[in-house]
């Protein structure tokens, strides 16, 4: 495929990273009823069940919108057409584009492993907590969520259009944490981990449930010389 940009949009206003979902809205709010449906992932019917390919974050306490593909244009041409005073919580706020990044991004496979960190990962919903929490033993709940993440590696290159009949492969290198985290008023068992796999992903989006408000940010750590899965069998397919 060719490359599809992935434009990060930072403002100089701060806010704390709970009043998120307070940004989202109201950046919805502002662009009107009419806006890109990219834009919060709802549709007259409900939920649109797909990638989010439009990202709210908070970095350093900096909203960040993360854009991937042509809906990046839509947001920049609002963004420069109109002056952003949005209401958040109580208080109403100026918000002024601080900088914008664009960067391609096409998938590729690769012999040499590719190390990521990923925080506040919701791998855990409704459907399969339970059945996570029914595995006895760590190095098989350890296998649940590296299946988990292939698969949300897996929707994330569905989102962007791309598809590929190489393997995915992936490890989970360190668990660095397991923080309850809150969406909606709800409490979901989230995880802080270090992992490696066999494909490069771009920085800074976001897997798992509620990735569209900052939840499950990946980001790039570095290379390893050693491939974790090098001249194993295929028992891990």
């Amino acid at each position: 495929m060719s490359n599809i940009n992935i434009t990060t949009i930072t403002f100089g206003t701060t806010i704390e990273p709970r009043e998120i979902q307070c940004f989202r809205g109201a950046i919805v709010q502002s662009m009107g009823t009419d806006s890109d449906v990219l834009l919060h992932n709802h549709t007259d019917e409900g939920l649109r069940f797909s990638y989010p390919m439009v990202q709210y974050k908070v970095n350093r306490k900096k909203p960040q919108i993360v854009a991937i593909g042509d809906v990046a244009q839509r947001i920049k041409s609002f963004l420069n057409q109109n002056p952003l005073e949005l209401t958040i919580g109580d208080h109403k706020q100026h918000f002024e584009v601080e900088e914008i990044q664009e960067k391609p991004y096409s998938p590729s496979f690769s012999e040499e492993p590719k190390l990521y960190s990923i925080r506040n990962y919701i791998a855990l919903t409704s459907k399969n907590h339970t059945e996570y929490h029914s595995i006895l033993a760590l190095t098989d709940r350890i296998q649940f969520v590296e299946h988990v993440l292939v698969g949300n590696i897996l929707s994330f290159l569905k989102g962007i259009g791309y598809h590929s009949d190489e393997k995915i492969y992936l490890a989970i290198t360190s668990i660095d944490g397991t923080p309850i985290v809150r969406y909606k008023g709800i409490r979901f068992e989230a995880f802080d981990l270090h992992f490696v796999c066999n494909i490069n992903l771009p920085d800074n989006i976001g897997l798992g449930k509620s990735s569209s408000v900052g939840f499950g940010k990946i980001s790039k750590v570095n290379h390893i010389a050693d491939s974790p899965w090098k001249d194993k069998n295929d028992s891990r397919k």
